[in-house]
């Protein structure tokens, strides 16, 4: 690196490599591995994620509100739907956000797209249309 300071990149890359896994931001990821290997530096190894780390540590439950969450859902839509009060589907709404640290329903629904954690599309509320 003519003049550059490797270490300094090394360090930075080093730190860029696991904060880009933790927001399964794989572009990202892909560009620090590239850059990485062009330098011929090591980064650290892609963590294996159990079970908590895959669902972002949301309970059972919470999936489930995330998941109407991401159809576009409301607070009475989904305290309706899984037969709780719009207060308990607000917590477990906040909860979501928090553990996903979102700033909006959208963001919290965006990553469940891409964590898998939200079905392939939204869906319009209500029954089945036959």
């Amino acid at each position: 690196m003519d003049g550059g300071d490797r270490d300094g990149a090394a360090q930075r890359l080093a730190r860029a490599a696991p904060l880009a896994d933790r927001l399964a931001a794989v572009p990202l990821r892909e560009q620090i591995g590239s850059l990485a290997r062009r330098a011929r530096l090591s980064l650290p190894a892609r963590p294996t994620a159990g079970p908590a780390e895959e669902n972002f540590g949301l309970t059972a439950r919470e999936i489930e509100v995330l998941r109407l969450v991401s159809e576009g859902r409301g607070n009475r839509d989904i305290a309706a739907e899984l037969f709780i009060s719009a207060k308990t589907a607000s917590v477990h709404v906040s909860n979501i956000l928090a553990k996903l640290h979102a700033a909006s329903r959208t963001e919290a629904a965006a990553i469940a797209y891409r964590a898998g954690l939200a079905d392939d599309g939204p869906r319009a509320a209500g029954p089945p249309k036959s």
